[in-house]
């Protein structure tokens, strides 16, 4: 399972489905159904993070190659914060890298932050790029953070009279 081993390029692929890698060849992205086979036909889903991190990111283009689907035969779907969806391409004309239909989505602002690829014939993804993902929200401190936080400015706070 893929999960968060692509996190350092900015997507998290534990959103929604499970994807694995099979070597095709060349290796690929694909969909695990619910029998724990990566069958080439279940959808590859992500979702946009700040590289390194699990912090939600957004972009604003997004591209993917896939194949050897026929041309017109997949979607690729993006996704706002909210889940609702921005846009839509089918795979075509030019080939990528690896000999098969691409697909992109350019947006006017940073609002992606999911993807799935989805579609009627057999599929794997060679290739995904996006645009860096700026930082979405900021995490909410655990509760840990919080009291050490407090223990500090307490400690300050008394520093401080000490002080005077």
């Amino acid at each position: 399972m893929l999960g968060t081993a692509y996190i350092d390029f900015g997507v998290d692929f534990s959103w929604q489905n499970d994807e694995g890698i099979f070597n095709d060849p060349p290796l690929a992205f694909g969909g695990v159904n619910a029998d724990g086979i990566i069958d080439l036909v279940t959808d590859v889903t992500g979702r946009i993070v700040v590289p390194g991190s699990l912090v939600q990111g957004l972009t604003d283009y997004l591209y993917a190659e896939a194949g050897y689907a026929a041309v017109g035969s997949l979607t690729l779907t993006v996704y706002d914060i909210n889940g609702t969806a921005l846009a839509s391409a089918t795979n075509g004309l030019p080939l990528g890298d690896a000999g098969r239909t691409t697909f992109a989505i350019t947006r006017p602002s940073a609002d992606i932050a999911f993807f799935r690829i989805s579609g009627g014939d057999t599929y794997g993804v060679n290739e995904i790029r996006l645009n860096r993902p700026s930082g979405g929200e900021t995490p909410v401190p655990e509760p840990a953070s919080l009291a050490l936080l407090g223990l500090g400015l307490l400690g300050l706070a008394a520093a401080r009279s000490r002080a005077r």
